[in-house]
């Protein structure tokens, strides 16, 4: 499991890697770092929380989601600054993707 969230969070979402605790996988944006605790039998929250990541271009995420074969799920509001990309990373952790728009 830990191959395949390093693979998604990295190449996919093109996070840093930064060195964790045995057992966690750990990556790093310009404003946080996101640990994720690898353990066996994991009981899923009855609460969905999701991890929101800003990104620079949400077409060019769509395209790299694309190209590492990734379902995504498109989502659009009111307005044209309200577009999201919402995507499940391989542990089931949802992530949203939105764009920082500049004001």
């Amino acid at each position: 499991m830990q191959a395949q969230l390093r693979s998604f969070y990295i190449d996919a979402l093109g996070l840093e890697p930064v060195e964790g605790e045995p057992g966690m996988v750990c990556f790093q944006t310009q404003r946080m770092q996101v640990r994720i605790l690898i353990t066996l039998d994991a009981q899923p929250s009855p609460m969905r929380r999701r991890l929101v990541l800003q990104i620079p271009s949400l077409e060019r995420m769509r395209e790299r989601l694309e190209e590492f074969e990734i379902d995504y799920q498109w989502y659009e509001g009111l307005s044209f600054t309200d577009q999201r990309i919402f995507v499940h990373d391989p542990a089931d952790n949802r992530v949203e993707l939105k764009q920082l728009w500049p004001m």
